[in-house]
């Protein structure tokens, strides 16, 4: 309704930024913060008259054409960020209870590693994430013992206390992270990561420098 007050839009709308460009008098920037892999995504992004920023070269590279004004990785503010010197040999899992995160993977790398694990973690409300987290997810933690701590989703700064004070930071899920902020957040308390190479990823982690 206020569009012709302002003399550009920031969208984080994902693809409907695209929409809004084509109806907006003024410029549009519209910075895309997940996948943008899929077909239907890739005709609005080239069709669209919005100036469109990826988080990552991985991820505008999976839309080769489209018309990409900038890739601009994803800032982090390390304001009350804790850095700790003294750590325990547990190693930490930050994100989602779901397939694509590896959740129950990182379970498996602290087993094979001799090395405690807590896992900080949301359980979706979706039917497929609780049925994960019922099928699988449960039951991998229950035959883990007490080798691994499930401590739920919590706030920002408890969250970054587990993560300074851990080991390292996993991350072996397969999904092609459009940029990963687990990352940074663990990077930004001191506590290397260990992780896949997919996604953005590789963009993050400096080999041997910030992790593996």
């Amino acid at each position: 309704a206020r569009r012709g007050a302002f003399d550009v839009i920031h969208t984080h709308l994902e693809a409907l930024g695209a929409v809004l460009a084509d109806a907006s008098p003024v410029p549009v920037v519209a910075t895309h913060h997940g996948r943008v892999d899929h077909p239907a995504t890739g005709r609005a992004l080239r069709g669209s008259r919005a100036h469109h920023v990826a988080i990552s070269a991985h991820q505008a590279s999976t839309q080769p054409e489209a018309p990409w004004a900038a890739v601009i990785h994803n800032g982090l503010s390390l304001e009350g960020a804790p850095f700790e010197r003294r750590r325990d040999a547990a190693l930490v899992f930050v994100g989602r209870v779901s397939p694509e995160k590896g959740v129950v993977e990182a379970i498996e790398v602290a087993k094979r590693a001799g090395r405690p694990l807590r896992i900080v973690a949301k359980v979706g409300p979706t039917p497929r994430e609780q049925e994960y987290h019922r099928e699988v997810f449960e039951p991998a933690l229950r035959a883990a013992g007490d080798d691994v701590e499930f401590l739920g989703e919590l706030d920002g700064p408890s969250r970054d206390q587990v993560v300074a004070t851990s080991f390292a930071t996993l991350m072996p899920g397969a999904w092609p992270e459009p940029f990963g902020l687990v990352a940074i957040e663990s990077l930004a308390c001191g506590t290397p990561v260990i992780a896949r190479r997919v996604g953005a990823l590789p963009e993050i982690v400096r080999e041997g420098v910030d992790g593996f």
